[in-house]
Parts: C-alpha cells; sequence; structure tokens
C-alpha cells in the first residue's frame, strides 16, 4: 500500500490493478472475468474515496460488467461511483453507456445531475 494517503502516491498502484485485472480477463491462467472482476473489487475498497477517487477504476469496473454482459451490474458500479465521489468522467462514461442502451430518460437525469455537479463544465451545457 501507498505510504500516504495522497493521490500521487496512489497512481501507480492503480494502473498495477488496472493492468492485473485486465491480464487475468484475457491472459490469466484460467481466473477470467471473475477473477477481473474481483481484482477491480479489492482495489475500489482499497481507496480512500473521501480523500479521492480514480475515476478510471470505476470506468473500468462498469466495462468488465458489460462485457459480462450484466448492464443492471454495470448500472450499480456507475451509481455507487456517483454516489461515493462524482467525477465528471464518470458521468460522461455512465451518459455514453444509457445512450448506446438506448435509455433517453435516464441520459436526462445524468445529465441533470452533472450540471448540478459541475455547472462549470461547458460541454456538459
Amino acid at each position: 500500500m501507498p505510504p500516504r494517503k495522497e493521490k500521487r502516491f496512489w497512481r501507480r498502484y492503480v494502473y498495477l490493478w488496472l493492468q492485473w485485472a485486465a491480464w487475468e480477463e484475457t491472459d490469466g491462467r484460467g481466473g477470467g472475468k471473475a477473477a477481473a472482476r474481483k481484482i477491480l473489487a479489492s482495489a475500489l475498497r482499497a481507496i480512500p474515496h473521501g480523500s479521492f477517487t480514480f475515476g478510471k477504476l470505476w470506468r473500468a469496473a462498469a466495462s468488465l460488467e458489460v462485457r459480462c454482459k450484466d448492464l443492471d451490474l454495470a448500472r450499480r458500479v456507475f451509481d455507487t461511483a456517483l454516489e461515493t465521489c462524482p467525477k465528471d468522467s464518470v458521468f460522461r462514461a455512465a451518459i455514453e453507456l444509457e445512450w448506446q442502451l438506448g435509455e433517453i430518460d435516464r441520459c436526462r437525469e445524468l445529465h441533470k445531475q452533472r450540471l448540478l455537479f459541475a455547472p462549470y463544465v461547458s460541454k456538459a451545457w
């Protein structure tokens, strides 16, 4: 674990977890998607989300669930991410997923939440 709860110390660990999960999903020794899911879940548990978070980790966990064809779990991952520690990149990824699924009402709701979270982002408008 990193020596301090500062984001700059955690970056390399997050990238190691992401690469490990990708390796398990594609070339792992029989673990496959289940092993990748466990790795990403343990990474998300280890990060002190009260201080900082990594949107890339949340997006990777949701993308894994989409590849596993579990859309409800992918939505729950995004919902948890947006409740725990909202980030604009996670909002964009969640909106893109709902757009691809044709859930226009859910896209509108996510856009409203995004505007409340970050009204200064011009692309959100």
